[in-house]
C-alpha cells in the first residue's frame, strides 16, 4: 500500500482525465458504456502506478491496442479451463484457439507478455545508467527488492517481469469490476448515494479532505465512504474463481465435513458474501449501513472479494486505494439524480454528468431492460402513458456496405453505385442489406419513446468510444499487413485506390506508453529503414478517423474548437480556480469610504479626463458585484484606460480604408470599458495562457507583465481568452470588438513606418521591443479574425493584413538573429534578456511562416514567403523558454547543447536541405528536435509541395520530397517527440500552459503532404502519354486559389 500512496499524485492526473472525459460525454448529450470507461481509467492508472505514465486509454478515448476486448474473449475461456480437469485442459485450449476471434485475443495475450518484458527491460536500462532516482513507482520498487534481497528471497528480473504481466493481464480487470459494482449500487440506491454526498460535502466543508484530489489516509476516516465501498464489493465480487486448494495427506475436517486426501476444494465468493448468517437476512441486498452497526470483525473476516491467504489478488491494495479516494471526487462532479432502479449499468444516458433525464425509457437503450423498466418506470405511470411497442432488432453487426466490398473486403462509400465499383465498372448492388432489412419486424418503424421525446441510439449516432471498442484488436491487423510482405508503394495508382483499412491498418494515433511499439525497433539507432518498416512508420500513426484534427476545420469554426483549448470543463475549472483566489473586499477596508472606492486618488492627473466611464457603477467580477477592485486589479486599471481609448481614437477618426466598425457613443464607450475591465482582463489573461498558449507560444511568459505591454498586446491576449471562454456571453461580446481591434493594431505607427534599413538589434533597445509587441498583436490578430471573424474578416486578413504583418517582420530581417551570439561561457556571463529577445524574435518569424503555410494548405491562397526567406533558427526546447530565472534558464540551454553533440544549431531551411538530400545526409542530427520544429519542418514540406502543384517542376524533382516526407515519419517515431508528447501531454489544470498544442497532430500534416504529392504525381506522370494527351493542359490538385469556404481542403480530407 505504501508503494500505491507514493503514487498519489500521479493517478490524481488519471482521475482529472476520467472527470473530463465524462464532462465531454455530458456536453454531446450521448449514450455511452460506463463499465468500459471505468476499465479504461482501471488500466491507465496501472500505468501510473506500475511505470509512472499512462497508457493512453482515456486520452485516446479508446480500447488501446485491444487490450479491453482481448480481455473480455480471453477470461471467459480461462475461467472455465482453471476448473477442467488437467487432461482435458490442453484439449479445451486447443478447441478455443481455433475460434478467430480466440485465436486474435490470443496474440493480444502474447503482446501483453512482450509489453512486460519490454517495460522491464527499458527500466533495467535506465538503473544501470543511474536514470531511475526520480521513479516512485512499484517497478522501481521491484528492482529495490531484486537488488536489495533478490538471491535470498529468489527473486529476480523474471519475476519482476511475471508481476508487470499479471498486473497488466488481470489488474485491470478486478480494479474496473469493483469499482463499477459500487457506482451501480450507488445508482440503484438513491437514498444511500445522497447519505454519502452529504458525508463528504460536510467533511469538506470541516476541512478534514484536500482540495481538489483527497488523500486515502482522509478517505479512510470516512465512515459511510467506507462501508460503501466494502458493500459494493461485497455485492460484486471482483475474483470468481473458487480458489481450489488441494486436501493434505490423511485428509481433512473442514465445517464439520470430512474430506479425503487429494480432494480438491474451493469456496466461492459471492456464496459466502450472501451468507445471512454472518451478514444478516438482508445479505442479498446492498445496505452500506450493516457495516456501521455493532461489530464488523466477523464480516470484515468472511470478505473474499480478492480471494484469501496466499491467493489474495495482488491488485487488492490497488483497488481498495482507488474505490476509497476516488468517490470523494466522483460523487462531487457526477451527480446521480432521477436513475431508475433496474437501470443496467452497462448504458447509462450522460446529458450532464450523470444526469438522467426525466423522460421514460431515457435511461437506457437495451430492449430487454426497457422491457423490465417500462412496467415499473414511475415518470411513464405519471404521465398516464402506455407501453410501447418495442422494436425487434437483429443479434450481429449490420451491414451496410454493398454485397461487392464486403465480399472483397473494401472501403465502401455506401453510394449507389458506390466509388469502389464505379471506378472498376463493376455492378453494385445491395441485396444483403436488403434482405436484412426485410427480415426485421414491421414493428420496427414504430416509436420507441413518447411523442416528443427525441432518443438517439448507438446506431444512430455512434460514440467514438463504442466505435473503438467493437472493432478487432488493431495489432491483429497489423500483424496481417507484416506476414502478407506487402509494401506501401506511394509512387503508383494503386495508393488512391487502396480502401484506408488496407493502407493504413489501425494502429493508435499516440500512446501515452509505447510498451508494445514492436513496429519502431530502430529507436535506439537511425540507421537507414528499410522499405517495410518505412511504410510501418508511415502507418503506425493512424487510427480511425483519417484527419482527426484537421477534419476540425470549417468556416465556421472557432478557435476552441479547431485547437487544443482544453475542454469546456477544464476551462471552468479554471475560472472556478480565479474565483477562489479573489477575494472580495469588506467594508472594514480603510480606503472604502461610502462604499465605492475612489478610484480617482489611484490614476494621475492626466489621465482622469476618462475616470467617468472607468469608474461606473461597480466592479461586476463573475456576476457579483464588487464595492472595488482588488489590488491586483487596482494595477490594470491604466491597462483598461489605454486599451479603450485606442479603440476610441481609431473608432472616432475612421482611417482612410477602414473597415465596418461600430459608431462610438456614450453607450458604446461604456460597454468597452465594462468589457476590458480589469477584472475581464485578469479572466481573460488567464484563459489566454492557460488554452491559447500551448497553440502558440511566442510571448515569453515567465517575464510577461500586463503593466508593461502594449495596449495593443494586452487588447489582442484579452480577445482571445474572452472566445476561449466557457461563459457564452464572453464570446458574443468579444466578437463586437474584433474590426475596431483590428483597426487599432494595424494602424499603430509603429507597423504603418517605412523602414529601407533596419540596424543591429540589442536587447536593450526600446524600439525593438515595441516593434516586436506590435508584430506579435498583430500575428494575435489575424488569427482572431480568421478563426472568429466574419467572411469578410477572414478575406481581409488573408489578402490584405497579412501581407502587411510579413512586409513589416521582413525589416527585422529575422535571419539575422541566432542563439549562438549568446555568451554561454558560465552563467554570469549569460544574458538572459538577450536571449528572451532573441528566442522571442525566432519564434514569431516560423509562426509567421507556419500561419501563412496555413493559408496555402487551407485556402490554396498563394504563398507570401519564399523558401530562402526560412532562414529562421529552429527554436530552442520549450523547457528552456519556460525557465523562470536566469540560472535555470541557462542550465536547461547548455543541456540541449551536449544532446546536440555540439553540432550548430540549424535553421529551418538547413534542417529541410538535410531532411530532403538524397545523397550523403546524415539526417540522424535531427533526431534532437522537438514536436514544434518537426512540425515546422513538415509544413515546410507541404509548402514546398504546393509551389509543385502551381508550377512546371518535373516528376525527378520530387524526389527530395519523397525523401523527406519518408525520413520525416521514422524521425517522429524515434526522436525526443515522443518523450516530449508523454511528458508534457497531459498537465494538470494549472499547468495547461505547458501542454503540447496542435503541433501535437504533425503527422496528419504528413499524411497531408503524402497524398497532395502522390495526386501530383499520377497527374504529372509522363512516361506512356502520347502527343495528343500532352496538348491538354493538366489541372492542379486544387483548382480554385484562395478559396474562403475552403470546400476544397474539405473535400480532399473526407475523400480520403
Amino acid at each position: 500500500m505504501s508503494n500505491i500512496v507514493r503514487a498519489e499524485e500521479g493517478i490524481d492526473l488519471c482521475t482529472e482525465m476520467f472527470m473530463n472525459r465524462m464532462a465531454e460525454v455530458a456536453d454531446t448529450d450521448q449514450v455511452i458504456d460506463i463499465s468500459k470507461w471505468v476499465q479504461m481509467y482501471a488500466f491507465d492508472v496501472i500505468g501510473q502506478l506500475f511505470f509512472s505514465r499512462m497508457f493512453g486509454f482515456m486520452k485516446d478515448r479508446g480500447d488501446y491496442r485491444g487490450y479491453i476486448r482481448s480481455l473480455d474473449l480471453l477470461l471467459p475461456t480461462i475461467a472455465t479451463s482453471c476448473v477442467l480437469p488437467a487432461y482435458l485442459r490442453p484439449l479445451f485450449l486447443l478447441v478455443g484457439a481455433m475460434v478467430p476471434r480466440i485465436y486474435k485475443a490470443l496474440g493480444s495475450l502474447k503482446e501483453i507478455e512482450e509489453a512486460s518484458k519490454s517495460c522491464v527491460a527499458e527500466r533495467q536500462q535506465l538503473i544501470d545508467s543511474g536514470d531511475n532516482s526520480e521513479k516512485k513507482d512499484i517497478l522501481s520498487s521491484l528492482f529495490e527488492i531484486v537488488h536489495e534481497k533478490g538471491e535470498k528471497a529468489d527473486f529476480g528480473t523474471t519475476e519482476v517481469q511475471v508481476e508487470v504481466y499479471v498486473a497488466l493481464f488481470a489488474g485491470s480487470d478486478t480494479t474496473a469490476a469493483a469499482i463499477s459494482s459500487i457506482l451501480y449500487h450507488l445508482m440503484g440506491n438513491p437514498a444511500a448515494y445522497h447519505k454519502l454526498k452529504e458525508e463528504i460535502n460536510e467533511a469538506t466543508k470541516s476541512g478534514q479532505l484536500s482540495f481538489p484530489n483527497v488523500r486515502y489516509n482522509e478517505a479512510m476516516k470516512l465512515p459511510y465512504l467506507v462501508a460503501c465501498c466494502k458493500e459494493g464489493m461485497r455485492m460484486h465480487p471482483s475474483v470468481g474463481f473458487t480458489l481450489p486448494r488441494n486436501v493434505p495427506k490423511g485428509g481433512r475436517k473442514i465445517s464439520g465435513e470430512w474430506f479425503v486426501e487429494g480432494v480438491k476444494v474451493g469456496i466461492n465468493a459471492a456464496v459466502i458474501h450472501r451468507d445471512k448468517t454472518v451478514f444478516g437476512d438482508d445479505a442479498d441486498f446492498f445496505n452500506p449501513d450493516r457495516w456501521l452497526q455493532g461489530d464488523t470483525v466477523d464480516m470484515d473476516r468472511c470478505m473474499f472479494q480478492f480471494g484469501g491467504g496466499s491467493r489474495t489478488c495482488i491488485g487488492k491494495n490497488m483497488v481498495v486505494w482507488t474505490c476509497y479516494i476516488r468517490w470523494k471526487n466522483w460523487t462531487a462532479q457526477m451527480p446521480l439524480n432521477g436513475v431508475a432502479h433496474d437501470i443496467r449499468l452497462s448504458l447509462l444516458r450522460l446529458p450532464h454528468i450523470l444526469q438522467s433525464p426525466r423522460s421514460p425509457g431515457a435511461s437506457c437503450v437495451v430492449p430487454d431492460v426497457l422491457k423490465r423498466h417500462w412496467t415499473t418506470c414511475k415518470p411513464r405511470i405519471e404521465e398516464n402513458l402506455d407501453i410501447p411497442i418495442l422494436s425487434q432488432q437483429i443479434r450481429g453487426k449490420k451491414r451496410k456496405a454493398c454485397d461487392r466490398c464486403v465480399r472483397l473486403k473494401r472501403a465502401c462509400n455506401r453510394q449507389k453505385p458506390c466509388k469502389t465499383c464505379s471506378e472498376k465498372n463493376e455492378a453494385c448492388s445491395y441485396n444483403r442489406v436488403a434482405h436484412r432489412e426485410a427480415s426485421q419486424s414491421p414493428t420496427a418503424a414504430l416509436p420507441l419513446h413518447p411523442p416528443g421525446f427525441q432518443e438517439q441510439t448507438l446506431e444512430e449516432r455512434p460514440d467514438t468510444i463504442e466505435r473503438n471498442l467493437d472493432e478487432s484488436s488493431p495489432t491483429a491487423g497489423m500483424g496481417e499487413f507484416l506476414v502478407s510482405d506487402r509494401q506501401l508503394s506511394w509512387d503508383t495508382a494503386d495508393l488512391l485506390l487502396l480502401p484506408t483499412e488496407q493502407l493504413f491498418p489501425s494502429v493508435p494515433e499516440s500512446t501515452d506508453l509505447d510498451l508494445l511499439d514492436q513496429f519502431y525497433d530502430h529507436s535506439v539507432g537511425l540507421g537507414p529503414l528499410p522499405s517495410d518498416d518505412l511504410a510501418i512508420y508511415e502507418a503506425a500513426f493512424n487510427s480511425g478517423p483519417r484527419f482527426c484534427f484537421l477534419n476540425r476545420f470549417t468556416p465556421s469554426s472557432g478557435l476552441a474548437s479547431c485547437f487544443e483549448c482544453g475542454t469546456s470543463s477544464e476551462r471552468r475549472q479554471i475560472l472556478d480556480s480565479l474565483r477562489c483566489s479573489f477575494r472580495i473586499p469588506t467594508t472594514s477596508d480603510a480606503d472604502l469610504g461610502s462604499g465605492e472606492h475612489n478610484w480617482a486618488t489611484s490614476i494621475p492627473k492626466d489621465k482622469t479626463q476618462h475616470l467617468p466611464l472607468l469608474r461606473h457603477q461597480n466592479l461586476h467580477v463573475f456576476g457579483q458585484s464588487s464595492p472595488r477592485a482588488s489590488k491586483a486589479h487596482q494595477s490594470q486599471l491604466f491597462r483598461t484606460n489605454e486599451i479603450v481609448q485606442m479603440l476610441k481614437d481609431v473608432t472616432t477618426s475612421k482611417p482612410k480604408g477602414s473597415k465596418k466598425m461600430a459608431d462610438w457613443s456614450p453607450v458604446v464607450e461604456k460597454s468597452c470599458y465594462a468589457f476590458f475591465s480589469p477584472s475581464n482582463l485578469e479572466k481573460f489573461l488567464l484563459l489566454f495562457w492557460a488554452c491559447w498558449y500551448p497553440n502558440c507560444p511566442i510571448i515569453h511568459r515567465p517575464t510577461f507583465a500586463a503593466g508593461t505591454a502594449s495596449p495593443s498586446l494586452l487588447g489582442s491576449m484579452a480577445l482571445i481568452g474572452a472566445c476561449l471562454s466557457p461563459d457564452s456571453t464572453d464570446r458574443t461580446r468579444a466578437k463586437v470588438w474584433l474590426n475596431n481591434m483590428e483597426e487599432a493594431v494595424f494602424n499603430q505607427e509603429i507597423l504603418l513606418t517605412e523602414h529601407t534599413e533596419f540596424p543591429r538589434l540589442t536587447c536593450d533597445s526600446k524600439n525593438v521591443f515595441e516593434r516586436l509587441q506590435a508584430i506579435q498583436a498583430a500575428y494575435l490578430v489575424c488569427l482572431l479574425q480568421n478563426w472568429e471573424g466574419s467572411k469578410e474578416s477572414k478575406q481581409r486578413i488573408r489578402r490584405e493584413r497579412y501581407t502587411s504583418l510579413i512586409a513589416t517582420a521582413r525589416d527585422l530581417n529575422l535571419g539575422q538573429f541566432t542563439l549562438d551570439s549568446l555568451n554561454m561561457a558560465d552563467a554570469f556571463a549569460f544574458n538572459w534578456n538577450e536571449f528572451i529577445l532573441l528566442e522571442t524574435l525566432i519564434r514569431v518569424g516560423t509562426y509567421i511562416f507556419l500561419l501563412d503555410s496555413a493559408f496555402v494548405l487551407f485556402h490554396n491562397s498563394p504563398p507570401r514567403m519564399m523558401m530562402p526567406e526560412l532562414n529562421i533558427d529552429l527554436i530552442c526546447p520549450d523547457a528552456c523558454f519556460e525557465a523562470n530565472s536566469a540560472q535555470e534558464c541557462f542550465v536547461l540551454l547548455l543541456d540541449s547543447t551536449k544532446r546536440r553533440e555540439g553540432q550548430p544549431r540549424l535553421k529551418i531551411s538547413t534542417a529541410l536541405e538535410l531532411l530532403c538530400r538524397t545523397e550523403g545526409s546524415d539526417y540522424r542530427k535531427l533526431q534532437h528536435l522537438g514536436v514544434l520544429n518537426m512540425f515546422t519542418i513538415v509544413t515546410a514540406l507541404n509548402y514546398l509541395i504546393f509551389h509543385f502543384q502551381s508550377s512546371l517542376a518535373d516528376l525527378s524533382q520530387s524526389k527530395p520530397v519523397d525523401v523527406g516526407l519518408s525520413r520525416w515519419i521514422s524521425l517522429w517515431y524515434q526522436s525526443e517527440c515522443q518523450n516530449e508528447l508523454k511528458l508534457r501531454g497531459m498537465q494538470p489544470c494549472q499547468d495547461m500552459w505547458k501542454r503540447v498544442g496542435f503541433m501535437q497532430h504533425a503527422p496528419e500534416y504528413f499524411l497531408l503532404a503524402r497524398i497532395l504529392l502522390d495526386r501530383w504525381k499520377l497527374q504529372h506522370d509522363g512516361c506512356n502519354r502520347s502527343l495528343a494527351m500532352w496538348a491538354h493542359t493538366q489541372q492542379p490538385v486544387c483548382t480554385t486559389y484562395d478559396e474562403s469556404e475552403m470546400n476544397q481542403f474539405r473535400e480532399l480530407i473526407r475523400g480520403f
